[in-house]
């Protein structure tokens, strides 16, 4: 079973989310804020982190730029989940050390799809 962590403010998305998640069958642990984000995967060391980029207490960018600067952290995965539909945001956070970028609104079989794709695979594959 691997760990996924849910950093997303919006607490009806975060609900669905999860929601959408759970049938996959792994441990889930949420955050509200990038402040908690980051001290949930200290504390967790996720194998995924399912990250939105309009959060208070640390923008998502922040929080992706501050785990990826971290060696411990060199296996986890982030997909970027966001309503920011802009290539230059998409560009952003690749380039910060994302792994996969989705807007929102998202279809719940992509979403599945793209997380366990994202698991199945060793970081730099």
């Amino acid at each position: 079973m691997k760990t996924i962590l849910i950093a997303e403010d919006d607490s009806s998305t975060l609900e669905l989310i999860v929601a959408v998640l759970q049938p996959l069958g792994h441990s889930i642990v949420t955050a509200t804020n990038g402040r908690e984000a980051i001290q949930q995967a200290e504390q967790v060391r996720p194998d995924l982190l399912v990250l939105d980029i309009i959060m208070p207490q640390g923008h998502g960018f922040v929080v992706c730029k501050e785990l990826r600067g971290r060696s411990e952290f060199d296996r986890m995965k982030i997909l970027v989940l966001t309503s920011k539909a802009y290539a230059a945001d998409e560009r952003q956070a690749m380039e910060l050390g994302a792994d996969a970028f989705m807007n929102k609104p998202f279809a719940i079989k992509e979403l599945q799809n793209e997380v366990a794709t994202l698991l199945s695979q060793e970081r730099g594959d």
